[in-house]
């Protein structure tokens, strides 16, 4: 791997990347800048970022307008880098049965933040699923997801929005080509309420909260 980037390097390259993979503006929000320095602290390189930013961008159901609407597929690229430099191959668990044994019941570590540990275990979930994941396994997640959030009354919207941004590209990840593209027909240039409604209509899938 090529030498990490100088530090004012690493916020610029990654902050114009976004913004020439998003095809519109020119900056990011000051969020964004905070979150990119957040990665660059833990010393994440810049190759797993923009790798991260890609893979939103190839599987998000709607092109991501921020960084931080990349943030879980980031931090699933982290966990796979991770992994790889230690000298183990990641786990992809198949969910082709769709039945209850395909997703396992434990949780990672508790996380002192409830919204980090929603997050985690949302990062978790999407590492261990493959692009066609059934109908029945996306929905214990869902279930899986929703008990923790329920169980903690301090999680905050914006979380939740991004867990519920990521549960809806992984259903549309499940569907056909011809399912799928037809969804993105019905929501058009909507947000992700409509984005939930074509969903729900289609399969019965709902945000968490």
């Amino acid at each position: 791997m090529s030498a990490k980037p100088h530090k004012s390097d690493y916020v610029r390259c990654i902050a114009e990347y976004f913004v020439e993979r998003r095809g519109s503006g020119t900056a990011i929000s000051s969020a964004d800048l905070d979150l990119i320095r957040d990665w660059e602290r833990a010393d994440t390189p810049m190759s797993v970022v923009l790798a991260g930013i890609d893979r939103a961008f190839e599987r998000r159901a709607r092109p991501p307008g921020s960084v931080g609407a990349c943030r879980v597929h980031v931090n699933v690229e982290a966990k796979t880098w991770l992994t790889a430099r230690e000298g183990h191959a990641p786990s992809r668990k198949s969910h082709n049965t769709g039945s209850s044994s395909a997703i396992e019941s434990t949780q990672p570590a508790r996380i002192a933040d409830p919204g980090e540990a929603l997050l985690a275990l949302a990062e978790q979930r999407i590492l261990e699923s493959p692009i066609g994941i059934a109908r029945d396994a996306l929905k214990e997640i869902v279930e899986e997801l929703r008990d923790i959030l329920e169980s903690e009354g301090t999680i905050d919207a914006a979380t939740i929005s991004v867990v519920d941004a990521e549960l809806a590209d992984l259903a549309v990840q499940m569907m056909g080509h011809e399912q799928a593209e037809a969804l993105r027909a019905q929501v058009g240039d909507g947000g992700l309420n409509e984005l939930y409604e074509a969903l729900e209509r289609s399969i019965g899938l709902r945000r968490l909260r």
